[in-house]
């Protein structure tokens, strides 16, 4: 194996493993051409096409995967300090920040470049988007910083210039997944929590699961699969209330 090949192995296993040491994301790769697999609002790495995206400290670490067997450490981008959560939505990378959300274009996802910031209240920032609204938890703790724990809605209808809608009050919002109208938020001790976001100035609760501490959410298809303490539970949400399916109980939880 060559130094290069190995190197990108290693990089890979470690984000799997910091992923799961944290406790705060779904092992997934992100959204893209590949279909490959839908990645949580926590994921710390994403595929475009035949490029893999990877937080490596305040850069983006690009790994061209077009040969598997034989990946190429490829681009960098340096963003910013405390960068922690990549997503891929309709031609743009959000790239989530203890200090806001940075905006790249990838339509050359060689060469992703730089579009727009929105800058933000010291905390952890997983972001998800649909459409022209982007979603924003904002957690302060003793490792992210700060003390703002909200949720932010953000209009990215021009994507050059991202501005904030309306901010609503958590407790401790981890990640977050949005399909449709419904947006799902991992709360911490409040619980999993399920929002009607039609009007992005009045958002209303549909339900409150306080008993599931849950760290990130995927929505796909009517069904919602959940990281959470006790492991990886799934939901149905075809209505306005979820239906729980079916529970892989944690290893460290027996």
């Amino acid at each position: 194996m060559t130094n290069n090949r190995f190197f990108c192995v290693l990089v890979v296993m470690l984000l799997l493993l910091t992923a799961c040491a944290e406790g705060t994301g779904i092992s997934a790769t992100g959204n893209s051409s590949l279909d490959s697999g839908t990645g949580g609002s926590m994921a710390r790495f994403t595929i475009v096409d035949n490029m893999l995206y990877a937080i490596s400290g305040g850069n983006v670490q690009l790994v061209n995967i077009e040969t598997p067997n034989d990946p190429i450490l490829w681009n960098k981008i340096s963003v910013d300090f405390g960068i922690e959560t990549l997503f891929t939505s309709d031609g743009h990378l959000f790239i989530g920040s203890q200090s806001g959300v940075f905006i790249y274009d990838y339509s050359n996802p060689e060469f992703p470049e730089y579009v727009s910031e929105f800058t933000h209240a010291r905390s952890c920032d997983p972001v998800v988007t649909q459409g022209d609204y982007a979603f924003v938890t904002l957690r302060g703790n003793i490792r992210c910083f700060g003390y703002v724990n909200q949720l932010d809605i953000l209009d990215v209808s021009d994507i050059t210039h991202p501005r904030l809608v309306k901010s609503y009050a958590m407790q401790e919002p981890f990640g977050l997944g949005i399909d449709d109208e419904k947006l799902f938020i991992c709360d911490g001790e409040a619980g999993l929590k399920v929002f009607d976001v039609t009007e992005k100035e009045a958002i209303k609760t549909l339900q409150v699961l306080s008993d599931v501490r849950c760290f990130d959410v995927i929505p796909i298809k009517g069904n919602l699969i959940v990281s959470s303490d006790r492991g990886v539970l799934q939901f149905n949400y075809a209505e306005d209330e979820l239906i729980a399916l079916s529970e892989i109980p944690s290893f460290l939880n027996p």
